[in-house]
């Protein structure tokens, strides 16, 4: 037995969930009849064309095994007739159904009223997430009660109801109304602001702060982008103040200035190279830098193994004085020895004076002979006997080499003397002097008296026992 198809529609909850609709469409008939849906665009859906979708359309409408058709996100525009269709061998049958939107209120999520918090001076952000049929428009009132347009100087609207203020200000406190709005409604939201202030700073200093700035008459003087003096002039001498107050407090920075009519490159008061003794057991030892200069130049300590000491630094036993450029030794031990480079510098340049420490009595002798310029300069040495050495050699104990260091070995009290090195090249020459001091302490002796008879007077030599050994004659007369 066959029977023709016939159609039932069941319409659920339209107006209860408006962003899906769900509309039934019970078919019955022997065979069983296939169920299709015409949408209000003329659009026909089945399940066989349902299943081979590739994807590229939006799938909002889904058709169920037993014809129910699921619409999701149903919007103003889906407004129309929805025809369901069954059909078998024996025939068909039609049911149209008129589906009309009914506008929904909006609803803004999270509409409990919540504090923002922003620095003065910075940007401010206010969200505003709202959701209804048709779209709300989204409205903002400021604190004084003024609608906020899009085109402000002051405020960005963002396409999804953000508001933006671009600089908050302690006027910008207050309590920020979002309103959502349709045909069917609106929704409120409020926000309220606070700003957080701070007493000024000053290059991130609160209170007083003091500087001194030294400018001398070719430079500009940029002090951090407050202030800036071009072709400053000595009249331009004295203090200027900075000032930052609200009311919180204020900051000020006081800068004296001092304009210095002409800078001098440090020079040194004794630009010759002092040698001083090392004892293993002797006092502290005091290595002075004395420079002159405009302004007054800074020192800095370079150490035998490359340290640096900035002043009023302290390192074990390596104290730098601050301010004066005087480096302490405290209870030197041989291990000591070396050249010890002083650098003085100020806004003219910089001045090095190399100030070595003497080596122990017997050892060996370095003095460094170090030439920046071009053309490159030639370097020749004078010893104290007279002897020039003007490219690397050796001779005996001298070694003359090749960074243009001259190297004495196994010093004895006879190498005593000035020893010169002398820079020259196209543009003039230069010189620095070694004068060189040996000390030799005599240990304790021993003394052995060797007596010759001959005769009735006798000629007796003394031998003095020691390093190094010492000998005198002496004339005695002795009776038999």
């Amino acid at each position: 037995m066959f029977f023709k198809c016939n159609i039932s529609v069941n319409i659920k909850d339209t107006k209860m969930d408006i962003s899906n609709f769900l509309v039934d469409c019970v078919a019955s008939g022997l065979p069983d009849p296939e169920v299709s849906w015409s949408l209000p665009d003329g659009t026909i859906i089945n399940n066989a064309l349902q299943s081979d979708d590739s994807g590229s359309r939006n799938r909002r409408y889904i058709i169920f095994g037993n014809g129910t058709l699921l619409l999701q996100q149903m919007g103003k525009n889906d407004e129309g007739d929805y025809t369901c269709y069954a059909k078998n061998t024996l025939g068909e049958d039609a049911m149209k159904v008129s589906v009309q939107v009914i506008p929904n209120s909006p609803r803004i999520s999270s509409k409990d009223q919540v504090s923002l918090w922003a620095p003065l001076g910075h940007a401010a952000q206010m969200t505003c997430d709202a959701t209804g049929e048709p779209p709300p428009a989204i409205i903002w009132i400021s604190p004084n009660n003024e609608i906020i347009t899009s085109s402000s100087v002051k405020y960005q609207i963002l396409n999804d109801g953000t508001l933006i203020i671009k600089k908050v200000t302690l006027a910008d406190q207050g309590k920020y109304a979002c309103v959502a709005r349709n045909s069917a409604g609106d929704d409120i939201k409020n926000v309220k602001l606070q700003v957080e202030v701070r007493e000024p700073h000053i290059n991130g200093k609160g209170g007083r702060t003091e500087s001194k700035v030294l400018a001398v008459s070719y430079q500009t003087l940029l002090l951090n982008g407050t202030l800036e003096l071009r072709g400053v002039r000595k009249t331009d001498e004295g203090q200027f103040l900075c000032v930052a107050k609200n009311y919180l407090g204020e900051s000020s920075l006081a800068v004296d200035l001092e304009v210095a009519s002409l800078a001098e490159k440090p020079s040194f008061l004794m630009p010759n190279i002092e040698v001083l003794p090392l004892k293993a057991d002797g006092d502290d030892i005091t290595l002075e830098c004395r420079a002159i200069g405009k302004p007054k130049p800074e020192f800095v300590w370079i150490l035998p193994n490359s340290t640096v000491l900035a002043p009023g630094m302290k390192l074990k036993r390596f104290i730098h004085a601050l301010g004066n450029g005087t480096l302490h030794i405290i209870q030197p031990v041989p291990s000591d020895k070396g050249v010890y480079r002083c650098l003085a510098k100020n806004v003219a340049g910089q001045a090095e004076k190399p100030a070595p420490v003497k080596i122990s009595f017997g050892q060996t002798l370095n003095m460094p002979c170090t030439v920046d310029g071009w053309p490159q300069a030639s370097i020749t040495w004078t010893l104290p006997n007279g002897l020039v050495l003007d490219r690397p050699q050796v001779i005996g104990r001298v070694t003359y080499l090749s960074n243009g260091t001259l190297q004495l070995r196994e010093t004895a009290k006879f190498d005593r003397g000035t020893y010169i090195c002398k820079a020259t090249n196209t543009f003039g020459s230069t010189t620095l002097s070694y004068p060189t001091a040996l000390k030799f302490s005599l240990r304790s002796w021993l003394f052995f008296l060797l007596l010759t008879f001959s005769n009735a007077f006798s000629d007796a030599e003394v031998w003095i026992l020691g390093r190094p050994l010492h000998r005198s004659k002496h004339t005695n007369s002795f009776f038999v």
